[in-house]
Parts: structure tokens; C-alpha cells; sequence
């Protein structure tokens, strides 16, 4: 989920993770700014990156 827009970088925002990589939720979301993690990439936007 996008938290935050990065100005300066509009195309890298700060994501809050709500998951796991199989789909669990996660007791403690966290979030990333992929300004500062440039290997870390969007794949998939809208409802199709919901996992369930």
C-alpha cells in the first residue's frame, strides 16, 4: 500500500507492507521508502496485487 509520495521522486513512494510473501498478514506492517531501496521494485498495481 502506498503510505507516502516522495516528491522529488515520484515514481519511487514509501510502501507499507501489510503481508507476507505467502499472503499472511503481518503483526507489525512496516514500510519501505523505495528511494532508498532502489533493488525493491513495484510489479503489480490495483486490486490484482491484493493477495488473499
Amino acid at each position: 500500500m502506498v503510505s507516502r509520495i516522495n516528491n522529488s521522486y515520484k515514481r519511487r513512494p514509501v510502501v507499507r507492507v501489510l503481508t507476507s510473501p505467502s499472503g499472511e498478514d503481518l503483526k507489525h506492517p512496516y514500510e519501505i521508502d523505495l528511494s532508498r531501496h532502489l533493488h525493491i521494485m513495484i510489479f503489480r498495481v490495483g486490486e490484482d496485487a491484493l493477495v488473499h
